[in-house]
């Protein structure tokens, strides 16, 4: 999986297009592969792949505290 467009967020003021692109395509995969469950780890700067949350949660923590740019899995 590409994952230039996680940096394209850190340098701008609003929410470019690759970026919420990166997010929606990513959340799609993670949830296609979390085999049934209602929770992923999620990979914002908060949480750091870390703690386990809802796929809504996710969601919204990817849109508010940007992806966490050394995520590798």
């Amino acid at each position: 999986m590409d994952k230039s467009w996680m940096h394209c967020r850190i340098h701008c003021s609003k929410m470019p297009k690759e970026y919420e692109d990166g997010v929606e395509n990513f959340m799609r995969f993670a949830i296609a592969n979390a085999e049934g469950s209602s929770v992923i780890r999620c990979p914002c700067t908060k949480c750091m792949n870390l703690f386990f949350r809802t796929h809504t949660v996710v969601l919204e923590h990817l849109y508010f505290y940007d992806f966490d740019v050394s995520y590798t899995t």
